[in-house]
């Protein structure tokens, strides 16, 4: 630390020194003495020496430096040294690297913003924290929460909304890189773990823990996304702003990952989504997922009012002429926000998604073909076929809500045709053609061998009676209960 001091050019003069010296005094509220001394080192000596008597005295000398410096690469260097000294928990590189990515970073409302990703602590950040990578380094001292990355890595994730460019892509590939479980982390630095995660709760009580994800059996070919942009829609508080959502995004490369990555938040208007949903998708295919061999898959959390959406439809950026659609490029699946937000459920979730893996789930269960207590008998079905759309709410209409019913059963794959009632022999080949492919293909690649069929359904005659329509009008609800978002 002492030589990263020594390096900064603005200590040459020695007028900015003592300058130094009197507005880190000033702002730890006390009076700080360097005796004087010909050797600039030797007073930096005496300096460093004084600060180290207070708690956060090495992070306010930092905050001072950069405030005489500027963001240069010489305050990068005692940004570092006074985050490996205070918190040993990644490497130097590893800090070297974020402090350089942190370099110049503004953001509006710094308290708001720490808050914001702190909401579960009572109190504000620490007066000296007035600068992104002073919050950085102080959040790092705070353990995480049960099943939560670590609180510096959130914090930085939330700061990436604030970059731009390069910038922001670098951030979120640093993210991406450190935010597994805090229990991953181990021998940062000379040995020093991470603080340690409480222990989560027992399966089937509270949110699905990732780590417990049961081993697949090999051979078993379950559909898993490891390159993934998921999109979240809530519904606003207001009820005059009904036709406006929060989208909110995560992305994902190279998983599987228990917890994609926090990307950003935006209030839109429900006309602009399908424009808003091509927008990133666009991003992402030109940025982060440009060098990925898999097919990105596109997730939509919606609430239940939205899942009548086509997705499948909306429009890709055309080339020379030539359009195509989401469902044709990429795998599009379905989840459900009221279940992912109601953790009593997910208990139930995890267990027939466990049997679904291990090849243990119950036949498909056919809803008005299958009495209600067939959902329910063991081996428990994994895959549930409504007979017709989901209602928008649970009050739409009387008799049965087949969806409501699914989900709190814990079926993790729903399917139901789009199109609706089209008259008895429609209904009947729909179900007849929807009932061949499950046994001919299976629940375990649906996603895959539903974009399959959309793509065929291009060069064949799109009526109600070719079968190749079955692509388009199939909804499908992929509901993985160990792949849920984090972040807020």
């Amino acid at each position: 630390m002492l030589d990263a001091l020594d390096g900064v050019p603005a200590f040459e003069e020695s007028a900015t020194l003592r300058l130094c010296v009197q507005l880190v005094g000033r702002r730890l509220g006390s009076t700080i003495v360097v005796p004087d001394s010909s050797r600039r080192r030797t007073s930096l000596s005496s300096l460093l020496m004084a600060v180290l008597e207070y708690a956060n005295g090495l992070q306010v000398l930092g905050s001072v430096v950069t405030l005489l410096e500027g963001n240069t690469l010489h305050a990068e260097r005692v940004q570092t040294a006074i985050a490996a000294a205070e918190v040993p928990l990644f490497a130097p590189d590893d800090w070297a690297r974020l402090m350089s990515l942190l370099n110049g970073l503004e953001v509006p409302d710094l308290v708001e913003v720490y808050q914001e990703v702190m909401h579960y602590r009572a109190e504000p950040p620490p007066h000296h924290c007035t600068e992104p990578w002073l919050s950085v380094v102080h959040a790092a001292t705070l353990n995480a929460r049960p099943g939560q990355p670590l609180p510096c890595v959130l914090l930085v994730e939330r700061f990436t909304r604030f970059a731009k460019g390069q910038q922001q892509q670098d951030l979120l590939d640093w993210v991406a890189e450190h935010r597994v479980r805090p229990a991953a982390y181990r021998n940062a630095s000379a040995g020093t773990a991470a603080p340690a995660a409480a222990a989560t709760a027992p399966a089937g009580q509270g949110r699905t823990d990732p780590d417990r994800r049961p081993p697949v059996p090999s051979g078993e070919g379950v559909w898993q996304p490891e390159t993934c942009l998921l999109f979240r829609l809530r519904p606003l508080p207001d009820p005059e702003y009904d036709d406006q959502r929060l989208l909110s995004y995560w992305w994902q490369l190279g998983g599987p990952d228990p917890y994609p990555v926090r990307g950003g938040d935006e209030r839109i208007h429900l006309r602009d989504l399908p424009d808003h949903v091509q927008s990133l998708v666009e991003q992402a295919e030109t940025g982060w997922a440009y060098f990925c061999k898999e097919d990105l898959t596109l997730e939509f959390l919606v609430s239940r009012d939205l899942l009548g959406l086509p997705v499948e439809t909306w429009a890709k950026k055309g080339f020379q002429g030539v359009n195509g659609t989401l469902g044709e490029d990429h795998p599009v699946v379905l989840r459900s926000l009221e279940r992912a937000e109601r953790t009593d459920t997910h208990g139930r979730w995890a267990r027939r998604w466990d049997s679904l893996v291990h090849g243990h789930a119950g036949p498909v269960h056919w809803f008005q073909e299958n009495q209600r207590s067939h959902l329910h008998l063991s081996p428990l079905p994994a895959v549930a076929v409504l007979s017709r759309p989901p209602r928008r709410n649970t009050h739409d209409s009387p008799g049965t809500d087949e969806l409501a019913e699914a989900l709190r059963a814990g079926v993790p794959i729903v399917l139901w045709d789009r199109a609706g009632h089209r008259g008895q022999e429609s209904d009947q080949m729909f179900r007849q053609k929807l009932d061949e492919l499950m046994t001919s293909h299976g629940p375990l690649r649906l996603p895959d061998v539903l974009r399959s069929l959309r793509i065929s359904e291009k060069d064949g005659d799109p009526t109600v009676e070719n079968p190749s329509t079955l692509g388009h009008r199939v909804a499908l609800l992929w509901d993985d209960p160990y792949r849920l978002p984090a972040g807020g």
